[in-house]
């Protein structure tokens, strides 16, 4: 069994420390302290992997010489494979969803200056509130991230 840190977990999906961290937050990786340090096994990353990436169709390999005699079986496959009803009905019905997107929501969390100024105190007082659970947040590496709805029963609060 391997521990790995939060900077070996990122090499390795290629993302940058912070997105590991807030992995470990949504609860979709799970990690392991020592102490203070985060660390997050070996096991559990191979297994975010495996869960968090499509398998890929394997390519047919091609030992035939590219004849005209094989070109014309290639044309004669595009032309066998017609579309079936199905699939086009499958394909509309998609591009319809896709058209009727909702409208990107608002994010739920922002950042202590954000919400320094919506309540209209310093960042330093957003972060002590956050220190002392007067809000709520997630601190993503150094800098804090604000829940909104924290946000809204604080200045309900003071009224």
């Amino acid at each position: 069994m391997k521990l790995l840190k939060v900077k070996e977990v990122a090499e390795i999906l290629n993302i940058a420390e912070q997105t590991v961290y807030r992995l470990i937050y949504d609860g979709k990786l799970k990690r392991t302290k020592v102490k203070s340090a985060v660390r997050i096994r070996e096991k559990e990353v191979e297994r975010f992997i495996n869960e968090n990436t499509e398998q890929a169709e394997p390519v047919p390999a091609t030992d035939k010489e590219n004849t005209k005699e094989n070109k014309e079986d290639i044309t004669e496959d595009k032309q066998d494979k017609k579309e079936v009803p199905e699939n086009k009905e499958k394909k509309e019905v998609i591009n319809q969803l896709s058209l009727e997107k909702e409208p990107e929501k608002e994010p739920e969390y922002i950042s202590t200056k954000e919400a320094s100024n919506i309540i209209g105190k310093t960042v330093r007082t957003v972060q002590h509130y956050l220190n002392n659970g007067k809000l709520e947040g997630y601190k993503n590496g150094k800098s804090w991230k604000v829940k909104k709805s924290s946000i809204n029963k604080l200045l309900e609060g003071e009224k």
